[in-house]
């Protein structure tokens, strides 16, 4: 096993352990779940409704989608600077297991992409929850075949 491997091994066991024996009941899990589903379909029909909209204007309806696509997409990139940043400054600099872990006998390197993969999962997952459904629907609404969601599946992460 890898030091990186093992420095993430306590993240994702507790990830792990709190899906198969946590608490939390599964009518909860399963509420949750709906919720989710229903707010990806929420979100899937409203920007499907506008970019059905736009393709009315005449002339205008491609530059209204184009600037609407590039609106959402600043707006993610704001959404994960301020979120990469609060969860650099508390992953690598406010943990309480800092000490413990440059105690260890791993290398820096390790250490700092152990971090890096853990700051990058816990901070950029809601961006990636929010931009499937707006990708679906431009998808949908413009064409985009298999090969845009491959396309998407490849740059996303």
């Amino acid at each position: 096993m890898t030091a990186v491997a093992l420095l993430l091994s306590p993240i994702w066991l507790s990830w792990k352990n709190n899906f198969f024996r946590g608490g939390s009941s599964w009518s909860r899990r399963i509420s949750l779940a709906i919720l989710a589903a229903s707010f990806w379909i929420g979100i899937y029909l409203v920007v499907r409704r506008v970019l059905r909209y736009f393709e009315t204007v005449y002339e205008l309806g491609p530059a209204l989608a184009y600037q609407f696509l590039l609106i959402i997409l600043l707006t993610f990139f704001s959404m994960l600077l301020f979120s990469n940043l609060v969860a650099a400054l508390s992953t690598f600099f406010l943990a309480r297991d800092l000490e413990l872990v440059h105690a260890a006998p791993v290398s820096p390197g390790s250490f700092f992409y152990a971090r890096l993969i853990s700051t990058t999962l816990n901070s950029s997952w809601m961006v990636l929850f929010f931009s499937l459904p707006i990708f679906a629907a431009y998808g949908s609404v413009f064409g985009g075949g298999i090969i845009l969601y491959f396309w998407l599946a490849l740059i996303l992460p």
